[in-house]
């Protein structure tokens, strides 16, 4: 498990209307999807601790490898919150600590910060009638790695469906 401090926003948030009439989101009641464009992550390491505590991987080094740590930090960041996820969720191996809510899957670009499920373009672009949660995330696993090969299959040239992958995401109860 690893963890992403971001930016709230959904509902009641400025620009969550027009975003939401345009992503087929208006029956979200919240929006947990890890989309830079929209969620900016507000961590980006500095420091040698912040460095000793990132993921160390091309495009993810605002992604936190330590709760402890995310929540140690967490202070430093107004409008944010943390929230947990995991990378190619069916290869998990470890538990997932109490406290974890799952809100559902996405389906992040190869670069690991767009989101293809809320900004891909919808039905202009390929995916047709995407079955949302009240989350802005999808709820069956199998259906979240379908999408994604609709994406590789139809787009192999597009830089951000070619490499994209599935992600879990978690509310943090802290």
């Amino acid at each position: 498990m690893r963890y992403i401090i971001i930016k709230k926003f959904g509902p009641g948030d400025d620009g969550w209307d027009g975003y939401a009439r345009w992503a087929g989101l208006q029956d979200c009641r919240d929006y947990y999807s890890i989309d830079e464009i929209h969620r900016k992550s507000l961590f980006q390491p500095e420091s040698v601790e912040d460095w000793d505590n990132c993921a160390n991987e091309d495009f993810k080094t605002h992604i936190i490898t330590s709760l402890d740590f995310a929540k140690k930090i967490m202070p430093k960041f107004s409008g944010g919150e943390i929230v947990g996820v995991i990378e190619d969720p069916k290869v998990l191996k470890e538990k997932i600590p109490s406290g974890h809510v799952l809100m559902g899957y996405d389906v992040i670009d190869g670069g690991g910060g767009i989101s293809l499920l809320t900004d891909w373009g919808g039905e202009v672009d390929g995916l047709k009638n995407v079955k949302f949660n009240a989350h802005a995330l999808v709820d069956d696993v199998n259906y979240a790695y379908q999408l994604r090969e609709t994406l590789r299959r139809d787009f192999p040239c597009d830089y951000h469906a070619k490499n994209c992958e599935v992600w879990a995401v978690y509310k943090i109860n802290t």
